[in-house]
């Protein structure tokens, strides 16, 4: 949990496949603060950073696999859009050993 010097509940999270920040539009609306987001896609997070300017402050641009958990700031919740281009339908159906979404053991 995060609190702040008097101890009240600070709702804050992380966005980790955070792509142009749908997450956070959401979170923001209920009253939560961003405090990390991460994405390796580069046009992503230039779009992100089209849309927020503040991306500088907390936008990792990077692998998930490569993050070093010392980087990331304390945070009440942890969102994970993770790829789901293998679990569709629609695709190959790898499931999560697939290409794409195996992303998701970084997240865990």
């Amino acid at each position: 949990m995060v609190y702040s010097k008097n101890l009240e509940y600070q709702k804050t999270f992380a966005e980790f496949f955070a792509g142009i920040g749908l997450m956070r539009i959401g979170l923001e609306e209920a009253g939560w603060q961003i405090s990390f987001a991460n994405d390796i896609d580069p046009m992503k997070q230039r779009l992100y950073s089209a849309h927020f300017q503040d991306s500088y402050n907390h936008f990792a641009l990077g692998d998930i696999h490569e993050l070093d958990i010392k980087d990331i700031p304390p945070s009440t919740l942890a969102t994970a859009s993770f790829p789901c281009t293998d679990l569709s339908l629609a695709g190959r159906r790898e499931g999560l050993a697939g290409k794409h979404s195996s992303a998701f053991w970084g997240f865990i």
